[in-house]
């Protein structure tokens, strides 16, 4: 070992405290871009978004089972349409710089069968603050932080 390295070692062991050294590459981050929230505000609009999972903080994530029973779709005259397994809803809705308030639903009243995400679905929706895109997906994330509803 070299007389430099040992010297290294020593003042490491000497102060107790953890060094990191990196010996990659720098990497030059200036170059990623971020939505503006006017682009990400128009890139969910007029789709069709189904709901893939929920992240409980209790629970952990949790998938759905059949997203395409669970669908919204933010049409761009502030109107939202939504399929919640066997019953439809609509409402209005408003997005403010990531954040979301959506309105008082009306909906049918549909018995679905057992095992139906639709009132979660509903309640999770109507308790929607905040959203943002990761990658192609779109989250609401609800008030109080007792969760996150996951979109494809």
């Amino acid at each position: 070992m070299s007389k430099g390295l040992i010297i290294v070692i020593g003042i490491i062991l000497f102060l107790g405290g953890w060094v990191l050294i990196d010996f990659g590459e720098s990497v030059d981050n200036t170059s990623q871009t971020t939505m503006s929230s006017d682009e990400i505000d128009s890139k969910i609009k007029d789709t069709t978004w189904n709901w893939i999972s929920f992240s409980d903080p209790k629970e952990g994530e949790v998938g759905v089972e059949d997203p395409e029973n669970y669908t919204i779709l933010l049409n761009s005259d502030g109107t939202m349409n939504i399929r919640a397994d066997c019953n439809q809803a609509n409402t209005t809705y408003e997005l403010d710089n990531g954040n979301i308030s959506i309105g008082l639903m009306a909906q049918t009243l549909a018995f679905c069968p057992h095992g139906s995400l639709s009132d979660q679905f509903l309640i999770y929706l109507s308790q929607a603050r905040i959203y943002f895109l990761e990658g192609e997906n779109l989250y609401f994330d609800l008030e109080f932080d007792s969760g996150a509803m996951k979109f494809e």
